[in-house]
């Protein structure tokens, strides 16, 4: 099933299949609940809270398309592991990432959040493909290290998994202590020799149990929940909750005070504001690469988030792609007929360069160009700025303005 669901997930991301997988992944499922509540999306999140409490983080190894990443690399690589512990570390980055998120921008979590960084390499980004060879070399010799000890989503659900319902256990009875299963176990979450699983960073890869010949390895109903009451446990928690409460008030500021200073970039339909937009896309570049006339450009020194570069090409006005495949409603859901009366920029004509061919007017898919006396004349109020005039004219004797805030016309 897990491959099915990383190649269907490849497929839809270079646009190849028009699905919703991607809504699945957690981070834009949050976001997409915080831009826009959703019964549906709040379900969803339920679900996924309500799986690992009960059986374990199965999402890292089902869902997540840079787990199963990882998975094939270590399938290549057959290296043996070891039980490690877990690093406190990883509890901080989730705390800031996730209260961030809560406060409203994405500006944290779209650098390490994994579906991001996938998403991102798969489209050759710089940034996306440098953090998944990092993570690829990491999984070559340390086995699914960001997964247990940096991956603020995987922090989450270990977390939720701790205690779970029904657990991983090893009978001593029945265990041999051969060790394979500590050797196969990719999270480095088995301590063969004390009969111990870590279910909180255990992924659910389930090797352990298809390795055990002695079938010692199963799920069991958990009777004893784990409450760590050492002092350096309390400060410990105390630390990481003030991180989130932190995050989350700097999150808020953020927003509101709207530090990024930003002006004349041209989004895309549905994006809102430039400010708006920057808190919320996740520059997982899906929009980019299903934008059949490719207007529209990944983060650059400009502006760091995805954006529209006409570059002697427009926007398709019978095409709402990068709308549909959004999978955090950074871009809103406009239907075809609302984005074709969304303006996200106005046209402006010199008539000083204008040879009146009269292109522009013809071509326009408003209406909102037209001849008046001996002069060409562009209606800003029905101008919905898709460059398509831009593109027509020979002479350059057109220019595009970005809107400060996007509107129906």
């Amino acid at each position: 099933m897990s491959l099915v669901v990383f190649i269907a997930t490849v497929f839809v991301i270079f646009g190849i299949l028009n699905l919703k997988l991607l809504h699945l992944q957690i981070v834009p499922s949050l976001q997409r609940l915080i831009v826009e509540f959703s019964i549906g999306v709040l379900v969803y999140l339920i679900f996924l809270i309500l799986v690992p409490l009960f059986f374990g983080r199965f999402y890292c190894s089902l869902i997540c398309p840079l787990g199963l990443f990882q998975e094939f690399l270590l399938f290549l690589n057959k290296k043996k592991y070891s039980f490690k512990p877990r690093y406190f570390v990883k509890y901080f980055i989730a705390a800031i990432v996730l209260g961030t998120i809560l406060g409203k921008t994405v500006v944290v979590a779209r650098f390490i959040e994994p579906y991001s960084i996938f998403a991102s390499a798969m489209k050759l980004s710089c940034f996306g493909l440098a953090s998944l060879i990092c993570i690829a070399i990491l999984s070559w010799f340390s086995g699914r290290f960001f997964c247990t000890n940096i991956c603020p989503v995987g922090t989450i659900l270990g977390l939720l998994s701790r205690n779970s319902t029904y657990k991983l256990s090893i009978d001593e009875n029945s265990c041999v202590n051969c060790g394979m299963c500590e050797k196969n176990c990719s999270a480095s979450s088995i301590d063969a020799k004390n009969h111990y699983i870590d279910n909180e960073t255990c992924v659910r890869c389930l090797k352990c149990v298809s390795t055990c010949s002695k079938n010692a390895i199963s799920f069991k109903k958990n009777k004893v929940v784990e409450f760590v009451k050492s002092r350096r446990s309390f400060i410990l928690t105390t630390s990481v909750v003030l991180a989130f409460i932190g995050s989350l008030k700097l999150g808020i500021n953020y927003v509101n005070k709207k530090l990024i200073k930003i002006f004349g970039v041209i989004l895309p339909p549905g994006a809102g504001s430039e400010k708006e937009f920057f808190h919320k896309c996740l520059n997982c570049n899906l929009c980019v690469q299903n934008c059949p006339t490719k207007v529209l450009k990944p983060a650059d020194d400009n502006f760091g988030v995805v954006h529209i570069d006409y570059d002697g090409n427009y926007c398709e006005f019978g095409c709402n792609n990068c709308i549909q495949i959004c999978p955090a409603d950074a871009i809103a859901e406009l239907s075809l007929e609302e984005k074709q009366s969304t303006q996200i920029a106005y046209a402006e004509i010199d008539n000083g360069l204008c040879i009146n061919c009269q292109k522009c007017v013809h071509h326009c898919p408003v209406g909102a160009i037209y001849q008046k006396d001996e002069s060409i004349i562009v209606n800003k109020d029905a101008c919905i700025g898709c460059g398509r005039c831009v593109a027509d004219c020979r002479v350059n004797a057109i220019s595009i303005h970005s809107v400060s805030e996007q509107r129906r016309v």
